[in-house]
């Protein structure tokens, strides 16, 4: 069971740099997103400057932001993987509704909407295929996986009530 979830979690995780190639097609290449840098540097030899280097360098200010967009996408997948496992559709809408939230400002800009929604329709996509996938690997070997998961999320929404 521990290699099921394990290999889940593999294929789950495995499709970020798949999603970052085919966001990098479609995503601006502005001068907003890449600024020059320059960094001068003196040589110093017994006290007096010998020679100074100026070298321009490109930063890209959005290397964190793309780590942290593949988190979280990645914790998206996981979300998307367990509502649908559990048939918990609220849990799908709920991600969409956070993720358009958060991102709302940014959806102002035409490149940004198509950005966004390329991201959650490929998350989306690869979290049914792989739960797919888990559902039908469940079924073929009688684990009985599923029916756990959806008998503790039937009991824990019957002690609720």
């Amino acid at each position: 069971m521990i290699f099921i979830i394990t290999i889940t979690l593999i294929l789950l995780y495995s499709v970020n740099e798949f999603i970052n190639n085919e966001i990098a097609k479609i995503k601006p290449t502005t001068s907003e997103e890449t600024h020059k840098e320059r960094i001068t540097k003196t040589i110093v030899k017994d006290g007096t400057a010998v020679e100074t280097i100026t070298e321009i360098t490109e930063k890209n200010p959005n290397i964190n932001s793309d780590k942290n967009a593949a988190r979280i996408g990645f914790l998206e997948r996981i979300l998307y993987f367990i509502g649908i496992v559990s048939q918990n559709w609220a849990l799908i809408s709920i991600v969409v509704v956070f993720k358009t939230i958060a991102r709302y400002k940014e959806i102002d800009k035409q490149i940004k909407a198509e950005y966004f929604l390329i991201g959650s329709f490929l998350s989306l996509i690869w979290a049914i295929v792989i739960s797919v996938i888990f559902i039908a690997f469940d079924k073929i070997h009688n684990l009985g996986m599923v029916n756990y998961i959806l008998n503790s999320v039937t009991y824990n929404l019957k002690f609720l009530n």
